[in-house]
């Protein structure tokens, strides 16, 4: 099976995975942690009251993989950071899209769906 995902614009699938990355609380609350931080953690897990260390792992892993972070994550070997470009060109994509539906509310009145 052929994953029509790929079809669309490279912008969009950054932007889209990103959020995806986003969607759950306790990796927000990751990003802030480390933000806090701002330097690499070594050798520990972050811990995240009420979850598992088995779960923030996991958690990191995802934000690794969609870039929000660098570095190992695998127990006592663990050294990770916040990716500080990837954010920032993160920031710059969602900007830009809200900006593209911004200007398209201005520039077309849309009826009431309600």
């Amino acid at each position: 099976m052929v994953n029509k995902k790929y079809e669309f614009p490279e912008h969009e699938l950054r932007l889209s995975e990103g959020l995806r990355a986003l969607a759950h609380p306790a990796r927000v609350h990751i990003i802030k942690e480390l933000a806090k931080r701002r330097d690499c953690v070594e050798g520990e897990i972050l811990p995240v009251p009420p979850l598992t260390a088995n779960t923030v792992s996991q958690h990191l892993l995802d934000l690794k993989k969609s870039g929000f972070i660098r570095g190992q994550i695998m127990g006592k070997k663990s050294a990770y950071c916040l990716d500080w470009e990837f954010l920032e060109n993160f920031e710059e994509e969602l900007r830009e899209f809200f900006d593209v539906l911004m200007s398209l509310k201005a520039n077309e009145q849309q009826e009431d769906c309600a």
